[in-house]
């Protein structure tokens, strides 16, 4: 083999090795997500706004459980450093308030209604009270303004007394990595999808890296949450190939593709049926 043929090969298997390291998620048999798998998961509860149920609240989670559903479901921290559930950073589109959360006490939030219903934001301590173990949480860290690291302590020490199945996942791979660091006993999951073609300006670097896995070796997810309609990233088979990490899909909204996910081996979070 000439020197130039064995310097492409090493270069090249290292660069294959390097990869791996990179994309290699956290030890199949580290923690068991099987309990989870015996569920799919409504989006925000099983919230239906025709009907007067409005996402992630009381009504909306109440519902899934009496369907026997898991549920799906976002956590803020207000200003005054209360937990809250609720999607959006900014109160304009559920609230009608151009405010954002972490901008508000969780006196304030009490004041406000959702989508025009009678129904308001729930602190996490009261969603916990009224699932009571009964079905399983996936809890979306939603961090706002860099306070991961407050967001993820206050959610574990609240979350350490629940009797109940749960597990957190988060679009930001700092959360996650503290969860790594700080909390591995926690079932964590990372958020992804491919974020500009979904609206979220992000650079387009920050992008790439972020759909195609590069994170995994900083954060070790025990799961990907990954959407759907974008799973047929090479990164992502390629994780599941080699290393079976379990992949939740989300949000589908039929129950045909719901079917065929499942028997791809997807977990599902899912709405609108």
């Amino acid at each position: 083999m000439r020197w130039n043929d064995k310097a492409v090969l090493e270069v090249t298997t290292g660069g294959i090795a390097l990869l791996l390291w990179l994309l290699k998620p956290a030890r199949k048999d580290r923690i068991s997500m099987a309990p989870f798998r015996e569920y799919d998961y409504a989006h925000r509860g099983y919230h239906n706004i025709t009907e007067g149920i409005p996402e992630n609240s009381m009504k909306a989670f109440q519902r899934a459980v009496e369907r026997g559903y898991g549920m799906e479901m976002d956590v803020h921290l207000t200003k005054d450093d209360k937990l809250v559930v609720v999607h959006d950073d900014n109160l304009k589109r559920l609230c009608g308030v151009d405010k954002c959360v972490a901008d508000c006490t969780w006196e304030e939030l009490a004041s406000f209604r959702l989508l025009g219903t009678e129904e308001r934001i729930p602190s996490l301590s009261e969603v916990l009270a009224l699932v009571d173990g009964r079905t399983p949480l996936i809890i979306e860290l939603k961090t706002e303004k860099g306070n991961y690291d407050k967001l993820c302590r206050e959610a574990c020490a609240m979350l350490d007394s629940y009797r109940g199945l749960w597990c957190m996942e988060s679009f930001d791979p700092r959360t996650v990595r503290w969860l790594k660091q700080n909390r591995p006993d926690i079932i964590r999951g990372q958020l992804l999808e491919h974020f500009r073609r979904h609206g979220t300006m992000i650079h387009p670097a920050h992008d790439f890296l972020g759909r195609n896995l590069f994170s995994n070796f900083l954060t070790k997810p025990d799961f990907i949450a990954y959407q759907y309609k974008d799973r047929e990233c090479l990164a992502l088979r390629l994780v599941k190939k080699l290393y079976r990490v379990q992949e939740v899909s989300w949000t589908v909204k039929d129950r045909k593709t719901a079917r065929r996910l499942k028997k791809e081996g997807c977990m599902i979070i899912f709405e609108n049926y």
